[in-house]
């Protein structure tokens, strides 16, 4: 990439930082391994974000900081609201190719099997959600108790208890026999293995 085609770091507005690498060019590299992937923006996120935990440990927290926090808070209740919303589609979805396969009478299984994997997709997003729900409960916590310390911790925290592949699938699991996501798989599924 030519430095021409670049932004002008001064022409840019005050909440936009330019990062310029001397090497890469995407912000998804990876490396770890394939059971337990890393990535490059998690990690440039939580060296992003330390700054600020270090304002608020040291009291020197500014009110664009303040805001900062409040953004996080309104970004992660959006794509809470949005998670829902996709994981309603996903119902509907379900619900439709059921009463597809009613109408053009296919195959039984092929039915049960399609929902099957609707009902792991829904509690694999609704394992995603509830990650976000427990750092909007965090931040909640630390403004209440006036303890900012910890607040923005999302990715770090994640990293540091990311799961392995047998947490992750029992993670999903888990999710998968919660009656909001249950629903209406296990009404569905009886029935499109009876018709």
């Amino acid at each position: 990439m030519s430095p021409e085609i670049l932004p002008d770091k001064n022409t840019l507005p005050a909440n936009i930082q330019l990062e310029v690498y001397e090497h890469g060019g995407h912000l998804g590299f990876i490396s770890g391994h394939l059971l337990k992937p890393q990535y490059w923006l998690e990690h440039r996120i939580i060296q992003y974000f330390k700054t600020f935990n270090l304002m608020i440990r040291d009291n020197t927290m500014t009110n664009e900081t303040r805001e900062t926090l409040q953004q996080e808070w309104h970004t992660l209740q959006n794509n809470c609201a949005h998670s829902e919303t996709l994981a309603l589609i996903i119902k509907l979805v379900a619900i439709i190719i059921c009463l597809i396969g009613f109408i053009d009478h296919h195959s039984s299984l092929l039915i049960a099997l399609l929902l099957l994997i609707l009902w792991l997709q829904e509690a694999i997003w609704k394992t995603f959600q509830s990650r976000t729900e427990q750092r909007l409960l965090a931040i909640e916590k630390a403004w209440a108790d006036s303890d900012n310390g910890s607040a923005l911790c999302f990715y770090s925290n994640w990293t540091k208890s990311r799961p392995g592949i047998k947490r992750l699938i029992a993670d999903y699991l888990l999710s998968a026999v919660r009656p909001t996501v249950a629903y209406p798989y296990i009404v569905l599924l009886p029935v499109s293995l009876a018709a």
